[in-house]
């Protein structure tokens, strides 16, 4: 690999360590651009509740979701994919601010753009922020530790 990738942890984890999907990831039940991503994922993509998150920046691990109480070095072992959280975050604008219905998003096509664009790749035309979404990933180094009572009484 040419490139480094990161992901974010709230636990130390040991170097070697194969990262797969969480059993706890989060449902999102109230949150309608979680089911506005999957309504709209091309068969070829993997659903984000079975995949490893990652970033290519150090600095996007927080800005794209994830802890930053250690911050470990991978290498994703399946394929992976890489798209952009700031068309959440435009989803997630259009319905705060009331421009989009919540209750008829299947039929908006701004809506269907702005979920294909995430899928696509698309760079946010705004800022970029992408997350790297890959079945499993291993632990190749710790990187950072942020958190000032380290998980696990260390």
């Amino acid at each position: 690999m040419s490139f480094t990738l990161y992901h974010g942890s709230e636990f130390k984890l040991e170097i070697g360590t194969i990262l797969r999907a969480s059993v706890n990831y989060p449902t999102y039940v109230n949150n309608v651009w979680n089911d506005i991503l999957f309504h709209f994922r091309p068969q070829n993509c993997d659903l984000r509740e079975e995949s490893v998150f990652l970033v290519d920046d150090i600095d996007s691990v927080d800005l794209a979701g994830g802890s930053i109480d250690y911050i470990y070095a991978c290498e994703p072992l399946a394929n992976f994919s890489r798209h952009d959280v700031n068309w959440i975050s435009e989803i997630e604008g259009l319905f705060a601010s009331s421009l989009e219905d919540m209750d008829d998003w299947q039929n908006s096509p701004r809506i269907a753009r702005i979920a294909k664009n995430y899928w696509n790749g698309k760079p946010h035309y705004n800022e970029s922020i992408m997350e790297i979404l890959t079945k499993k990933a291993k632990i190749l180094e710790l990187v950072e530790v942020n958190c000032l009572v380290p998980v696990g009484g260390e």
